[in-house]
């Protein structure tokens, strides 16, 4: 593992054998210890090495999220003051991160354990979401408490497992929308003192993670 761990989830990912049946061929099902479980389906496929840059491309400044402008700006902020606050830890890339270019963090992390590797090197990429409205039964449930303070909204994440690799690597990304501060163009509903209040009514902060992980040793047989 590069980095430190931020975040931790009891889970299973489960594999369609006859996707005919189903519009689904891998399911991420997870419980976050503090009162959401979430089903995303998804789909997978093989992509080339270049495919793969050429996709991490998008995660620099958060392009493939189409954030407004004032959470964008606020993100940034928040992460550059982090760095800031942390000079002194053992941040790897963190100049990168501070332009939010991280999607060249996920690049440098990959050369840096596929050194060596030839140019053809192909990844497992799966694709997983809980807005999924071609599929029953994805989803986000949340305590109440979760509901009332900060509800959460649809999760999506992307893997790259790196498995014929002498060592195999996974990278992802992954996000959930965080949904709390009256948005701007809240209509005049938002504003009758319902509780809790509409997801709709609030602003969408994005909180994401991303990783680059390696194989250190067996686990039950794997």
């Amino acid at each position: 593992c590069i980095g430190q761990g931020v975040h931790a989830e009891a889970g299973q990912w489960l594999f369609n054998n006859v996707p005919g049946m189903a519009n689904w061929s891998i399911a991420k099902i997870s419980a976050i210890p503090h009162g959401v479980t979430m089903v995303a389906h998804g789909d997978y496929r093989v992509q080339e090495l270049q495919d793969v840059w050429a996709e991490q491309d998008n995660v620099n400044g958060l392009r493939m999220m189409g954030m407004d402008a004032y959470v964008r700006d606020k993100l940034q902020a928040g992460i550059q003051n982090s760095i800031d606050i942390h000079t002194n830890a053992p941040y790897h890339h963190s100049d990168l991160s501070y332009e939010m270019k991280f999607g060249e963090v996920m690049k440098l992390a990959a050369k840096d354990l596929l050194v060596g590797e030839a140019k053809d090197l192909r990844a497992t990429r799966m694709e997983v979401g809980t807005d999924q409205p071609q599929t029953h039964g994805s989803g986000i449930t949340m305590m109440e408490d979760v509901r009332f303070q900060t509800p959460v909204s649809n999760f999506t994440g992307t893997y790259w497992l790196f498995e014929h690799a002498p060592v195999p690597v996974l990278q992802y990304f992954q996000n959930v929308y965080l949904n709390f501060e009256m948005s701007d163009r809240a209509p005049d509903y938002c504003f009758s003192g319902a509780q809790p209040t509409p997801m709709e009514c609030l602003r969408r902060w994005p909180h994401f993670q991303i990783s680059t992980l390696t194989k250190v040793k067996p686990y039950r047989g794997c």
